[in-house]
């Protein structure tokens, strides 16, 4: 396996602990800052204190947070 192979299943392994890490907030009744009924500053400002703001799919998160799901 080369390293572009590793990437690539470095990216997907990235993103399939973020889903995981998703669905146990949700189960926890955390929810994103866009489906809070509290929220009006944006995308990833909290309205309340149920808002997490990394609960987004993984391709919208900033770069800062999928390298933390990489690491």
């Amino acid at each position: 396996m080369d390293i572009t192979e590793i990437e690539k299943h470095k990216e997907m392994i990235a993103s399939n602990v973020h889903d995981a890490w998703w669905e146990e907030k949700k189960k926890q009744g955390f929810h994103s800052p866009m489906d809070c009924a509290f929220s009006i500053k944006g995308k990833f400002e909290k309205g309340c204190e149920k808002c997490h703001a990394d609960m987004y799919p993984y391709d919208e998160l900033p770069e800062n947070i999928k390298e933390y799901d990489r690491v």
